[in-house]
């Protein structure tokens, strides 16, 4: 540590109210940008785990995969994981619901699928081997046969294939002259109901049943794959190994790790980045100034003496530099700290709400993820701030010739009538404020960086609330509430609509009272009603 430095460290044990002020200063400012630093990393985190939790851990998948293209798949080099659902066949529905949806499908599960891809139970327990079944819940509005747990079945397992004799497979929507070829019949034992896979399509011509694989490669499966570098997972499959195959990604869960493909979509989130970390710099830096500005001023006289024995323009600069890199030594970690420690507090009051809104059914709660990335993000970013709020004042004090810093001519410079004060003033404010007019007038620059720091503050004050109503807007156009507040589903072979409607709008409080059609699904599930 050379003399300049000892001597920067001397004047700011001396000066301990300044000192103790500047390091509030950069507390609040690295406090400011850790707090959204950690809000986004905490976000994404929380969205990456509702994303595994309702679809699926995978990075890719493939529908209609062979045996030998599964086989290649499995020996690339990036690939680290894949789990398949065998296509075991289709059993015909009498008389479906749904034209589009004629079939059952039953699909058998490869070793460790059920950890890749959710497969939520809403009864009973998971198959245990080939001859046990999971059937959707979307089953009992399928126009199928009724069963119960622990309920034997039979169904003829065959294939479908189109006027040409091609099979056809899930991801073939059903076709007007298809045909379905039926095969052995086969008794399964029914051991639970689940939710539905999120991988089956609108146009799925079938309802898929689960169970698990004989064999550890059929003949046809959809795969799921993991690569060893998620971000890979788009020119992975934009290349030509499986051009044949339709497949598609995991973009949810690429997005939330940073993976996006849509450059609109990245350009738009982009946008958003940079204005909010033009607000957080702007404030950041208007906040920290005002603190070193007043720290140069004052100093401006001991920068003349040195200079006069010496001390070069640069080495003032740096004394300046490093009296911002001492004092981030003791602000940025408990800038940090105190950060981090807010947006626990702020969480834990407002993880419902998030929940509500963007992982309803998930079970996943919202919580306060600290990543490393996050903190250095903060720490670096607090430490730029530091060196620019501290850097401005420097090199304007720095250019200060020894003789004018000395008699501070530059800080105090008056000049004949220009502390005079009107007499308007005097009414307006009385004495005090004509002091204080005068004193303004003595030295403009001991209150230039305050009324900067006022102008930045209504300014970032009147950015950011704009910013979240046009936020909070857009989120309103997504995320619509319901204007009802209680709602009651009714099958209409037991229940008149119009009775039931004239019922409701006859009870006490009721004030207005409408009722639809549900298209899909014409009767609740017969498990529902015994229940």
């Amino acid at each position: 540590m050379n003399i300049l430095h000892r001597y920067t460290v001397r004047t700011l044990q001396k000066n301990k109210v300044r000192t103790l002020v500047t390091i509030i200063g950069i507390i609040l400012s690295v406090a400011m940008i850790t707090a959204v630093t950690t809000s986004v990393s905490s976000l994404l985190h929380y969205l990456m785990n509702v994303t595994i939790q309702s679809d699926g851990s995978w990075h890719g998948m493939y529908y209609g995969m062979s045996a030998e293209q599964y086989e290649e798949l499995k020996a690339l080099t990036e690939v680290n994981e894949t789990v398949a659902l065998q296509s075991e066949g289709y059993a015909r529905i009498d008389s479906p619901v749904i034209e589009r949806k004629p079939y059952l499908f039953i699909g058998a599960m490869s070793s460790g699928f059920s950890d890749t891809v959710p497969v939520k139970l809403t009864a009973g327990r998971m198959p245990q081997n080939s001859n046990e079944l999971l059937l959707p819940e979307s089953y009992f509005h399928s126009g199928a046969p009724a069963v119960k747990l622990d309920q034997q079945i039979t169904l003829a397992v065959g294939s479908r294939c189109d006027e040409d004799g091609t099979a056809l497979f899930q991801q073939n929507p059903y076709e007007e002259g298809e045909t379905f070829l039926p095969g052995e019949a086969r008794t399964y034992t029914v051991v639970g109901f689940y939710e539905g896979l999120k991988q089956d399509t609108y146009y799925s011509a079938g309802y898929t049943l689960l169970t698990v694989a004989k064999v550890e490669v059929g003949a046809m499966q959809n795969v799921f794959f993991k690569l060893h570098h998620m971000e890979e997972t788009y020119s992975f499959m934009e290349s030509k190994r499986f051009d044949t195959l339709y497949g598609k990604a995991n973009e949810d869960l690429l997005m939330y790790n940073g993976h996006i493909n849509e450059p609109s979509l990245a350009l738009t989130l982009g946008g958003m980045a940079a204005i909010i970390g033009a607000i957080i710099f702007f404030s950041s830096v208007s906040l920290i100034y005002n603190a070193f500005s007043i720290s140069v001023s004052e100093r401006t006289k001991q920068f003349g003496l040195l200079s006069s024995v010496g001390a070069t323009r640069k080495q003032l600069l740096r004394s300046v530099l490093f009296e911002g890199s001492a004092l981030s030594l003791i602000g940025i970690p408990l800038g940090v700290g105190a950060g981090i420690l807010g947006m626990w507090i702020t969480f834990m009051c407002t993880s419902d709400m998030f929940s509500a809104v963007f992982g309803s059914g998930t079970g996943t709660a919202f919580s306060l993820h600290v990543s490393w990335l996050s903190v250095v993000l903060a720490a670096v970013l607090g430490f730029l701030t530091i060196l620019v709020s501290a850097y401005i004042p420097a090199r304007r004090a720095a250019r200060v010739s020894a003789i004018e810093a000395i008699r501070q001519s530059k800080d105090v410079n008056i000049k004949a009538r220009e502390i005079k004060t009107s007499r308007l003033t005097q009414r307006l404010f009385g004495f005090e404020g004509t002091l204080a007019a005068k004193n303004f007038k003595r030295s403009r620059k001991k209150y230039r960086a305050t009324v900067f720091s006022l102008f930045i503050s209504i300014v970032l004050f009147i950015s950011a609330s704009s910013f979240c109503s046009y936020v909070t807007a857009g989120a309103a156009d997504i995320v619509s509430r319901p204007e009802y507040d209680l709602i009651y589903r009714f099958n209409e072979a037991e229940n008149d609509p119009e009775q039931l409607l004239a019922m409701l709008s006859a009870a006490e409080h009721v004030t207005d009272a409408q009722y639809y059609y549900c298209l899909l699904y014409t009767s609740p599930s017969p498990r529902d009603v015994e229940e």
